[in-house]
């Protein structure tokens, strides 16, 4: 089954990732704080999935980034998306 993997800067400007499944609870949806202003790289990326227990479905995909705004607001969020999997290998990080 794919899922999407979401990065997002916070308006606190922090990043996050997180896993949209077929929970409609965003509560229940795997998460990974990074706790930090800087963009993660792709390599760090890889590390949240895997402790998420998910995987790439392509690893040659590249991450889709978007620009989201509020109409009243002058902050900008960015949000990346990436299709994810379950781990294949059975073994989570």
């Amino acid at each position: 089954m794919t899922y999407e993997a979401r990065m997002v800067t916070r308006f606190t400007g922090l990043w996050s990732l997180y896993i949209v499944t077929d929970s409609q609870w965003v509560s229940d949806w795997p998460a990974f704080d990074f706790a930090r202003a800087s963009a993660p790289n792709w390599a760090e990326r890889m590390e949240a999935l895997a402790s998420l227990g998910y995987e790439p479905v392509n690893p040659e995909a590249d991450w889709e980034w978007l620009e989201l705004s509020e109409p009243d607001d002058y902050r900008v969020r960015l949000l990346a998306r990436f299709p994810v999997q379950p781990l294949t290998s059975g073994a989570e990080s």
